[in-house]
């Protein structure tokens, strides 16, 4: 792939199986081959012209790569969407290959995986970025009560960066799903305190009991993002399964 997607080492940080790749969206128009007439109408109606740049580099970029996995033309894949638009590789070439992208600014982040389901979020921590006001919308009170704990006793930069670490794996999750995240927000508890791989933790809403299931990692290779890694259960010898959670 070259400069257009780096394959990030998993070193034990996520399960092996599941390739995360570094994608640097590039500041100007590039050459985006692959992309298919739909694909190109979709660029062309972002208003801002680093919009259009995003999606057209990461789309390409994914289809570079998911036709290398399934060994064909990333041109000729075709692609279908589960439920909330999850992007999913129609027959013949999909069934056996989950994939997941997510880009933030001037990075993206691909992840793709024969024997797992993976969702993947990556987020820009801007300077200055006021996180309070996005408190209600992503977290739980206990998660409230933790970040402003946080920010009373160590400062408000540690309480941004864990605040992020629960944005991004509330995303990362429930793109794993296939489920919406404006309700699945407030359904799941994220251990802000605890380091490490963890799998949240269900309020009570039975709709999104598969989350449990699910386990999450975070990355900090990139300077100025956090990113998140989720992935389901692993799949038996013959490929990614049916799962409750799509």
């Amino acid at each position: 792939m070259g400069e257009r997607a780096v394959l990030l080492p998993a070193e034990g940080r996520w399960p092996d199986g599941v390739d995360v790749w570094r994608v640097a969206i590039p500041d100007t128009a590039a050459e985006y081959p692959y992309l298919d007439e739909d694909e190109r109408a979709r660029a062309g109606r972002f208003l801002r012209a680093s919009d259009r740049i995003r999606f057209a580099f990461t789309r390409s970029v994914l289809r570079e790569l998911l036709g290398a996995y399934v060994g064909t033309r990333g041109a000729d894949l075709r692609f279908g969407a589960g439920p909330f638009g999850r992007p999913e590789l129609a027959p013949p070439t999909g069934g056996a290959l989950s994939f997941n992208v997510s880009h933030a600014h001037h990075e993206a982040l691909i992840a793709i995986s024969r024997t797992h389901i993976v969702g993947v979020d990556i987020e820009y921590i801007k300077p200055g970025f006021e996180w309070r006001g996005l408190v209600p919308l992503v977290c739980t009170d206990e998660e409230t009560r933790v970040l402003n704990s946080c920010a009373a006793t160590t400062g408000a930069e540690e309480a941004c960066a864990r605040f992020f670490r629960c944005w991004t794996a509330k995303e990362a999750v429930l793109k794993t799903l296939g489920l919406g995240i404006t309700e699945g927000l407030q359904a799941l508890d994220i251990d802000l305190v605890r380091d490490g791989p963890q799998s949240p933790d269900v309020r009570g809403n039975t709709r999104f009991a598969s989350a449990a299931a699910v386990t999450l990692y975070w990355l900090k290779d990139i300077s100025g993002y956090i990113g998140c890694v989720a992935s389901g259960p692993a799949a038996p010898a013959e490929g990614i399964p049916e799962w409750p959670g799509l």
